[in-house]
C-alpha cells in the first residue's frame, strides 16, 4: 500500500482491496466496498511540497491460514501554512487481511489520528 501512496496509484491501491472491504478513517464517515475506498484515495488532498508521509507497520501477525492483521503507526511530518518548524502527526492502523485466491487482500482498516 505504501508504494501506491507513493505513487499516487489509485488502481494499484484499489487492487490491495477485497470488493467487500471497508475503511474508515478519522473525520471522515466509513468507506465501505472496493469502489469507495478507491474513490476516499482518489480523493483524498495532495500533501504539500515537502511532506514527509511514512507507514510503519509494528506488527504483522497471520491468525491462521486465512487471515493476518498488520498494526502500526504511520507519521505525516509537513510545515503547515504559519509555521516555521515542521510538525509531525501520528496516526494508529490496523488492518484486518484476508487471504484469497489472488493473495493477502485488505479486508478492513482503521486509522485513528493520535493527536
Amino acid at each position: 500500500m505504501g508504494e501506491a501512496h507513493a505513487k499516487k496509484d489509485a488502481a494499484l491501491f484499489g487492487s490491495t482491496w477485497m470488493q467487500d472491504g471497508i475503511m474508515s478513517l478519522p473525520g471522515a464517515p466509513m468507506a465501505v466496498g472496493k469502489d469507495a475506498i478507491v474513490n476516499a484515495f482518489k480523493n483524498q488532498p495532495a500533501l504539500p511540497p515537502g511532506a514527509d508521509f511514512k507507514i510503519n507497520p509494528l506488527e504483522i501477525k497471520v491468525i491462521n491460514e486465512d487471515w493476518a492483521y498488520v498494526f502500526g503507526v504511520d507519521s505525516l511530518t509537513m510545515t503547515p501554512l504559519g509555521y516555521t518548524v515542521p510538525q509531525k502527526q501520528t496516526f494508529t492502523f490496523l488492518v484486518l487481511l484476508r487471504k484469497t485466491a489472488d493473495g493477502w487482500k485488505n479486508y478492513r482498516e482503521v486509522l485513528s489520528a493520535n493527536q
